[in-house]
């Protein structure tokens, strides 16, 4: 106790309180005081995992108890005796008189008191020639007129225009009023990787300060897409050497506003992030509050202005001041708080201590943990091949790397005997009718109205005869009425035949030919262009068109033998012109006709010799490919992006991966698909969890998305190109 009072006589700040006069908090000294009181708790009688429960317990009973400025005192000690030579000693201090420097102090001197005193020696402390106070009273007459002005126009320039959120993909919707629930990670990079990371930084010229910061910045651009990234950045603000030695809050909040466009190589960003610091620390003195006030940002009380990931790098002495007799150890205690979203402590104490704390209202545990291990991974990277450009850094260990390459390893599935393509589609039906199951612009259905449209159009196509092994055409634009007409198909047993309606007309005729259709579901705004109820004609594997009237083949052309296969004829359904003869249909499902080993689609590809090359693919496989992608992928689709035309077999794995798990199906209109600005809108619009797309559409998409477009995407398959 005597240690206690000698810190608390020195540092004039541990006995303030703060009182109101006219509406204004005024500082007040207490004058010197009888002894500063310390609660005993004797947990001595208590197993040894009892007292470490009953430790975190009073300790985070300690840290949420409030203060009382205005009846002080604002330091509160605690001793906690777990027997006769251990204990706990915990000093909880009000924010308003301390800063993290200042914990340091404390646990400094309070050590050299207590061996003073324990060995019968006075106080060994010189006399401080400054208090908190005299700081303040510094800080106000400084900190006005051009001073003032001149910092308050370099923050004001350099935060034009920056972003008021880092959107980092979080676990849970962000809430509408922010909160303090938080929790820890700690962790600790490989021992070997300090010396790299400081002889890297000396060859940069820059500190090991801006090196880790400039990591963290390619982890969170990495995590976000976002270029342009404030951080906050606690300094200590004591730049006078009579400062150091004083108890108080000093330290300050700066603004970090990292600059990674153009994906730089990270020697690169090096010596951008440095004259960064350089500048925030040349206007340091501004403090954070009075910036905000200045700036006036726009205020959302879910989130913090300017920043909402910090970053501190702690500069603590390199181990426990020694008391004879005594082994002395910090306690890490979890108070279950956050400030921020995220904040990065690290600490260089025996190679690099590293604490990330962070938000529960938007991460799960989970997330942190892989988070750190990508910041260990990307620091190691850096070391070992900083000229590389930040989009070519390195964040995943060798255990994701396994698990990437896991999921293309094959694996065998026995196929259900009643396997059929469309079988789960009409469960999740039966589920959950009023789910919604596509949307394709201002246009939605539920399953339940999708069912039921396709159940109409199967008994109008069975009895225009289509079942098992007819093919159906379809060319139809991207619509609903393209999913109920694929879906009517297969639910009367026939198999459908897609056609991209930017075929040229004689080549969807030369494929209606091949495959022997007899009839073509489209729309009537299609229709004139395409071969209707006629005699379609292939001359050697090759399309006659119809000849103009009075013209026709002269006598001797070698190219006159006749495949009669391809002479049949077409009839065409306009599922929107003709949709009321088919809505005069029952609503019940038809009993089903396919059996697994009957076709439930034929898609052409181009073929290398021109000829038409279709692939005829059966209910069993199909549906087996379906089930497999549930087994493959982490997550189902909760939402699927359809870019891919229906005339490519991918469309297939969107369309039935999504409808068999009960997700939505988004459509995007043909003039949109192709587009990534569009995308990336119609992403933010329809929030789909997953999307399929081709490789050179998703690098412009992923460069040409705002922050925040892309945030529901979970899974995204690329593919589609060599």
């Amino acid at each position: 106790e005597r240690a206690i009072d000698g810190i608390v006589e020195r540092h004039q700040i541990l006995r303030t309180r703060f009182d109101m006069v006219d509406g204004q908090p005024v500082q007040v000294v207490v004058p010197r005081l009888n002894g500063h009181a310390v609660e005993v708790h004797n947990l001595s009688h208590l197993s040894v995992a009892a007292q470490e429960a009953e430790i975190l317990h009073l300790a985070q009973a300690e840290g949420r108890k409030p203060f009382d400025l205005a009846g002080g005192p604002l330091l509160r000690v605690t001793l906690l005796v777990l027997g006769e030579r251990d204990h706990v000693l915990l000093f909880t201090l009000h924010h308003i008189i301390a800063d993290g420097w200042s914990a340091g102090i404390l646990f400094r001197e309070f050590a050299a008191l207590y061996r003073a005193y324990g060995e019968g020696r006075p106080a060994p402390l010189a006399d401080l020639p400054l208090q908190y106070r005299d700081f303040a009273h510094w800080q106000r007459g400084w900190m006005q007129g051009e001073r003032l002005e001149r910092l308050i126009a370099y923050w004001r320039k350099t935060l034009e225009g920056a972003p008021p959120l880092l959107e980092l993909p979080i676990d849970y919707p962000r809430p509408s009023l922010q909160s303090d629930s938080g929790a820890t990670h700690a962790f600790r990079l490989p021992p070997a990787l300090l010396d790299p990371l400081r002889a890297l930084s000396r060859q940069h010229g820059v500190t090991l300060f801006v090196t880790l910061v400039s990591a963290f910045n390619v982890l969170l651009h990495r995590y976000s897409g976002q270029a342009d990234i404030c951080l906050g950045a606690s300094v200590a603000n004591r730049g006078r050497p009579e400062f150091e030695a004083l108890i108080g809050l000093f330290a300050n909040m700066l603004v970090l506003r990292g600059d990674l466009s153009g994906n730089p190589r990270f020697v690169e960003l090096l010596q951008r992030m440095q004259a960064v610091c350089v500048g925030a620390l040349g206007h340091q003195d501004l403090p954070f509050e009075k910036l905000v006030e200045a700036l006036n940002p726009v205020r959302d009380r879910s989130y913090s202005p300017f920043f909402q990931v910090v970053f501190v790098l702690h500069n603590l002495p390199a181990g426990a001041p020694e008391v004879a007799g005594l082994t002395i150890q910090p306690l890490e205690i979890d108070f279950g708080t956050a400030k921020s979203d995220l904040t990065l402590h690290v600490t260089e104490r025996d190679g690099i201590a590293a604490v990330f704390e962070y938000s529960t209202d938007l991460f799960e545990p989970a997330t942190i943990v892989r988070m750190a291990a990508h910041l260990t991974r990307l620091l190691e990277d850096v070391v070992a091949r900083p000229q590389c450009r930040l989009n070519e850094l390195s964040l995943l260990g060798a255990g994701e790397y396994r698990q990437l390459l896991g999921w293309s390893a094959p694996t065998e599935e026995a196929i259900p005997a009643n396997a059929l393509l469309h079988a789960d589609f009409e469960a999740q039906a039966r589920k959950h009718p009023e789910r919604i199951a596509l949307r394709c612009g201002t246009e939605q259905l539920c399953y339940g109205e999708l069912d039921r449209r396709a159940n109409q159009l199967a008994h109008y196509l069975l009895a225009h005869g289509v079942g098992p092994e007819v093919n159906v055409g379809l060319c139809l634009e991207r619509s609903p009425e393209a999913i109920v007409g694929l879906l009517g198909i297969l639910k009367a047993g026939g198999a459908y035949v897609p056609l991209a309606p930017d075929y040229p007309p004689a080549r969807i005729a030369e494929l209606l030919a091949d495959c022997g259709a007899a009839l073509l579901l489209t729309q009537q705004r299609l229709a004139a262009a395409l071969p209707g109820a006629m005699p379609c004609t292939v001359i050697n594997g090759g399309f006659v068109p119809p000849l103009p009237p009075g013209e026709g083949w002269g006598e001797g052309n070698p190219n006159n033998a006749i495949d009669d296969r391809a002479r049949h004829s077409l009839s065409t359904l306009c599922l929107d012109r003709d949709w009321p003869k088919v809505a005069a249909q029952p609503e019940q499902r038809p009993p089903a006709r396919a059996r697994p080993a009957n076709a439930a689609y034929l898609i052409y590809t181009s073929g290398s010799t021109g000829a038409p090359k279709g692939v005829l693919v059966s209910h069993a496989n199909a549906a087996a490919s379906t089930a497999a992608r549930f087994r493959f992928y982490p997550a189902a689709p909760g939402g699927f992006l359809l870019l891919s035309p229906f005339a490519f077999d991918s469309s297939v794995a969107g369309i039935f991966w999504t409808l068999s798990g009960g997700g939505t199906l988004c459509i995007p209109p043909e003039s949109s698909r192709r587009d990534p600005g569009a995308i990336a809108a119609l992403c933010a619009a329809a929030a789909p969890s997953h999307l399929l797309c081709l490789p050179s559409l998703y690098e412009p998409l992923l460069e040409l998305a705002r922050p925040g477009q892309l945030d529901s995407l979970q899974g995204v398959i690329v593919a589609g190109e060599t």
